[in-house]
């Protein structure tokens, strides 16, 4: 069937409330993807059905279903009733990917589908999917990842290598950030040194001289997120319509007064997670308590988040340090408030959940 992503997404979605049980799921929004993507869930060269595993001391259980590439087991997929939270159910495909030859999984409920593989061990899938797609949202991408899917040409390998490579990409980015961030906010000797050789200086006043260089590269840096500040604003407020930054300023400078520039950021009014109500009145505080509910929910699987996030640490090299309560893991508690809402929708995405599980209020 030749049909775009984007057609088939529409339909899906405006049916999505009839979708009352798995079976109405399957029916109307699995198989129909599966078919767009040139599947034929009626052939069982091509996608298997009820796929049984007999996992270690357990009765027989089986998998919804399996794309069939050269006679095995490509990717499993399992499907659960429209609405259903996906995230805790990510354990039940994680036991049968162990017990396959598949590289690729993927967990649906139809509208939302989460793609995953084993990039980080070998045979074991990830507790956090490469890729969430909402078929009540595409973004952009989205179409052409799924497109990656179609039978003709499928290369479940060539998937998994891309999404290694996203995924390594994405941490390298994410830890020069955080490093850079720290350098800069408490510049080194060698740094301040770099910066004086490279502006004609060479520090022979000593000390106060090499203080006075340390000051104005936190100075400069602290005027340089400000000014990204107030250009993510600027963006926000007016769509896709750029406008330049008027100038950024220092808050309580010489006259005492805010020059116009830097976006000014709110405190939090609490925030919901998973429909659950959290006070805060911090944007610190809201990061520390999801760490802290997720380390509760899930103490199994937040090594292998925090492998992925650059604020968590075991140890305390960190400019605020905070411990989790009950652990030994430690939270950067420096940051704006961008900086910890960020943090903590990626901590959510890396043990399983996504954005939509968590709410934040403004004051």
């Amino acid at each position: 069937m030749d049909t775009s992503m984007a057609d088939l997404a529409k339909r899906i979605c405006a049916g999505v409330t009839s979708y009352t049980d798995e079976a109405k799921t399957k029916q109307y929004a699995i198989i129909p993807a599966f078919r767009a993507l040139g599947w034929d869930d009626t052939a069982p060269g091509q996608v298997a059905h009820e796929v049984q595993f007999r996992l270690p001391g357990a009765s027989p259980t089986w998998c919804d279903y399996a794309f069939i590439v050269g006679g095995e087991q490509a990717v499993l997929i399992e499907a659960k009733q429209h609405d259903k939270n996906l995230a805790p159910e990510y354990r039940q495909l994680h036991d049968y990917f162990g017990q396959s030859r598949a590289v690729l999984a993927i967990l649906t409920d139809g509208q939302r589908w989460r793609f995953y593989s084993d990039l980080d061990r070998r045979n074991a899938m990830d507790h956090a999917p490469f890729r969430v797609i909402d078929m009540c949202g595409l973004r952009e991408g989205d179409e052409e990842f799924l497109h990656a899917f179609r039978r003709e040409g499928f290369e479940a390998t060539a998937i998994r290598a891309r999404a290694k490579g996203t995924r390594e990409s994405e941490r390298l980015h994410e830890r020069l950030r955080g490093w850079l961030d720290e350098a800069l906010a408490n510049p080194s000797d060698d740094l301040v040194r770099l910066a004086m050789r490279e502006n004609g200086y060479d520090g022979s006043k000593g000390r106060a001289e090499r203080e006075s260089w340390r000051a104005g590269i936190r100075s400069a840096f602290a005027d340089m997120k400000g000014a990204t500040l107030a250009i993510d604003k600027e963006r926000a407020d007016v769509g896709s319509e750029y406008h330049s930054p008027r100038r950024p300023f220092r808050e309580n400078g010489p006259t005492g007064q805010k020059s116009a520039g830097r976006a000014e950021v709110s405190r939090p009014d609490g925030f919901r997670l998973w429909g659950q109500e959290y006070p805060a009145r911090r944007w610190k505080e809201v990061w520390v308590t999801i760490a802290e509910t997720l380390y509760a929910r899930h103490p199994d699987r937040f090594r292998a988040a925090i492998d992925g996030h650059p604020n968590i640490h075991l140890e305390r090299p960190l400019r605020s340090p905070t411990q989790i309560g009950g652990s030994q893991y430690w939270l950067d508690g420096h940051g704006s408030a961008d900086a910890m809402r960020s943090r903590s929708v990626r901590l959510l995405k890396l043990c399983g959940y996504t954005e939509a599980d968590v709410e934040f209020r403004n004051a």
